[in-house]
């Protein structure tokens, strides 16, 4: 199975997608989403409860979103994207997800999230290749989003990299 990343619930979601005002459970998969509901969701996930991890992760043959709740420290999709038959038989890359709080590691990825982007190419799924996702989180200053990216390039001399990105 995939690193990091558990669960198992899914509700599908399409156009038009707005705050759904109650918790979202840990684990909950919300698919069948564009890359803008993708986006809403994910952000109305962090407006409604920036006290828990959420992300976005997209099947790379079919471009289909989905959006994955998390706990306050990690969005487990081991069970529900690399488990449950539903999801598991597609490959997954993550496209950003988001660390909640104010201290400065909530800016930085973690080593579970550098496992995660490079996993499909360990395990032989995926070309050798450069890969990156994004981190999101509060400037604990201003108050606002921020970005992390982060990626991994097998033919770079120094091939992990951390870039913060300024909004």
């Amino acid at each position: 199975p995939a690193p990091a990343a558990s669960g198992s619930a899914s509700t599908p979601a399409g156009p038009g997608v707005k705050p759904l005002g109650v918790d979202l459970p840990e684990s909950l998969v919300i698919s069948n989403l564009s890359h803008e509901d993708a986006a809403k969701v994910y952000g109305n996930s962090i407006r409604e409860d920036p006290r828990r991890e959420v992300g976005i992760w997209e099947d790379v043959k079919t471009g289909e979103r989905v959006v994955v709740q998390g706990d306050s420290a990690t969005v487990d999709t081991t069970t529900v994207l690399y488990r449950d038959p539903e999801f598991s038989t597609r490959q997954w890359k993550m496209i950003e997800h988001f660390h909640p709080g104010a201290a400065a590691t909530a800016r930085t990825p973690s080593a579970q999230d550098f496992d995660v982007i490079t996993h499909g190419q360990r395990e032989g799924i995926e070309p050798r290749g450069a890969v990156k996702s994004e981190v999101t989180y509060i400037d604990p200053k201003t108050q606002k989003p921020q970005t992390t990216e982060f990626g991994y390039n097998p033919d770079s001399p120094t091939p992990y990299y951390i870039k913060y990105i300024a909004n």
